[in-house]
């Protein structure tokens, strides 16, 4: 029984540390307007498996990339590969920073 609980516990850190540290492959997808990049977290093993999209706030995912890696990270390793997609551009990142709407004047009045 002891045998069994250092190896699960070494098993859940090991598990952790790969979350923690693991830091995704980057891609660029085309798209009609723009490329978009995506940073994916590839679950373990070869079989087929669902995926997961996480999408960042107003602000981009750059103000807390670690805590994003991170989520995403222990999401790939519970079996789903796990893309941040990062729908905004550089441009649109400026003009963020400098108060522009940016949503306001990519729709329109």
């Amino acid at each position: 029984m002891r045998r069994a609980l250092i190896i699960a516990a070494l098993l859940f850190t090991a598990a952790g540390v790969q979350a923690k540290d693991s830091a995704g492959e980057t891609i660029e997808l085309p798209a009609k307007e723009r490329p978009v990049q995506v940073t994916l977290f590839r679950a373990p093993g070869t079989a087929p498996r669902a995926s997961v999209l996480m999408l960042h706030g107003a602000g981009g995912f750059e103000r807390q990339i670690v805590d994003y890696s991170r989520y995403a990270a222990a999401v790939a390793n519970g079996g789903f590969d796990t893309y941040l997609v990062y729908y905004r551009s550089d441009d649109d990142m400026k003009r963020l920073a400098s108060g522009e709407n940016v949503f306001e004047a990519r729709i329109g009045d």
